[in-house]
């Protein structure tokens, strides 16, 4: 299991940044790694979430299949690509002096000759975590 995390403060408190994890309205202003489809009511528990990557050289669907969630201080998702179950996402929030603590997570399932490129991957992924954390925290802090 390949496992990455990256974390940052939002000057907000933490139901302001709960309520943008989970309302997709407010995640299709900061969501940057895919877009989701469709809007309407927060995420729910067995709430799902269909999305596709943003690359331009990547073709990958993603189905996120909401399994956690502990307002406001956490948020979990199983995650299909392509149809296959590779594992899972989420967010933890807790308080800090400035405002919220915000660790994002994701670990993945690599099979067969993935293993060999897990560094590439995990690079990848840590990537894709900081740029989301970033846009979250531009979207409450200018909001």
């Amino acid at each position: 299991m390949t496992r990455v995390a990256r974390e940052t403060t939002v000057r907000a408190p933490l139901e302001r940044v709960f309520q943008a994890l989970v309302d997709p309205s407010q995640r299709a202003r900061w969501v940057q790694s895919v877009r989701e489809a469709g809007g309407g009511e927060p995420l729910a528990v067995g709430r799902v979430v269909e999305a596709r990557r943003t690359l331009p050289t990547s073709r990958s669907q993603y189905r996120m299949t909401v399994l956690r969630l502990e307002a406001p201080r956490l948020l979990e998702m199983e995650v299909e690509r392509n149809g296959d179950r590779v594992g899972r996402a989420g967010y933890e929030l807790s308080p800090a002096p400035e405002g919220t603590r915000v660790r994002a997570y994701g670990e993945v399932e690599l099979k067969g000759f993935q293993k060999l490129a897990a560094p590439m991957v995990s690079k990848g992924m840590e990537d894709e975590l900081a740029v989301d954390l970033a846009g979250l925290k531009r979207h409450v802090e200018t909001s």
